[in-house]
């Protein structure tokens, strides 16, 4: 059994593997947003537009993106030379103390330089159990998540978070046939600097399940959040065009990522289990292009699956392709 310290620690862990992942597109989606505000209706993403006023005001708003639409073009530019000169002083400024503060500066760093931290060209997923420790009300009696999130990591990162999920908590999500997905990376002259990106969904599970027992010498207990499984079915062809700039880690297909075998109590009355399982499942051809002014690493072009002792399954049924196009 784990105290409430390893409880918070645990959860924080899944809800920042969640939030790696940033810029979302929905092919019923009308135009691309990010963090909730509509993009131009090609939905091209600018530093222009990230820079706007209707911008403004949101802590680290360009490193947690969330975009939803029937294309999306990342035409952001940032100086590679700033952004690691920027990470160094981070590093070794002497008045920055603490892990977290080391990770703010680092992420003021990225936002300052424009950086994008995860690009997705299908749909996001989080199940209602990753979602209901942010919003359940009967776990704010005990616990307060949603704020210790925030206060831990940036005012309206809970927000963001929960901004992750596109299918509005759906449980199975079917994208039928000709649910082709389409992301683009730079263009002749905007040069992007893109970490993590997935061209097709992105499931993540972590079966988290919360029981109440107010008396430790009864077995009487409630349940205030239900661990689920969790699937994306995709029926279409995905689609990346890498034009310019560079994108580090990723993978061309679908990804899925679970978190289990863990049990933990908190307070001495809420019993927490993580037990994660999804399924994400591309029904087409997966095409990255990858022209020459742009660089590529640590990517592969099919599905990813990865599970922290749960269980996470990514599959591509038919064709895998991936071309340097010159």
């Amino acid at each position: 059994m784990k105290n409430k310290s390893d409880l918070k620690r645990k959860v924080l862990c899944s809800l920042l593997a969640a939030s790696t992942m940033g810029i979302f597109y929905s092919s019923d989606a009308l135009a691309a947003q990010v963090n909730g505000v509509e993009v131009p209706e090609n939905g091209v993403i600018t530093n222009e537009w990230l820079n706007t006023p209707v911008n403004q005001g949101v802590t680290f708003r360009q490193t947690w993106m969330s975009a939803q639409g029937d294309k999306v073009v990342i035409a952001t530019h940032s100086d590679v030379k700033n952004l690691i000169t920027g990470i160094q002083n981070a590093l070794k400024d002497t008045s920055i103390v603490g892990t977290m503060d080391k990770v703010n500066a680092i992420r003021q760093v990225l936002a300052e330089n424009n950086i994008v931290i995860g690009v997705v060209g299908g749909e996001g997923q989080l199940d209602s159990g990753l979602t209901g420790t942010l919003t359940n009300k009967d776990l704010k009696e005990f616990v307060n998540l949603k704020d210790l999130v925030d206060d831990k990591l940036g005012a309206g990162t809970s927000d963001k978070i929960l901004n992750i999920d596109t299918t509005k908590e759906e449980k199975d999500v079917v994208i039928a046939n000709n649910g082709d997905t389409y992301l683009q990376v730079g263009d002749d002259e905007k040069s992007p600097v893109v970490i993590g990106l997935i061209g097709g969904d992105l499931s993540v599970n972590s079966g988290i399940g919360i029981d109440v027992k107010l008396n430790p010498d009864s077995d009487d207990s409630y349940q205030i959040i239900n661990n689920e499984q969790t699937s994306i079915n995709r029926s279409g062809n995905v689609n990346n065009d890498l034009v310019n700039g560079n994108v580090l880690g990723g993978v061309g297909a679908s990804a899925a990522i679970s978190v289990g075998n863990i049990e933990a109590n908190a307070l001495g009355i809420l019993n927490i289990t993580l037990d994660g399982y999804t399924n994400v499942t591309l029904d087409g051809n997966v095409t990255t292009n990858v022209y020459d002014k742009a660089n590529l690493g640590a990517f592969a072009n099919g599905g990813g699956a990865i599970a922290i002792g749960g269980t996470a399954n990514s599959t591509v049924i038919t064709r895998s392709q991936l071309f340097d196009t010159l």
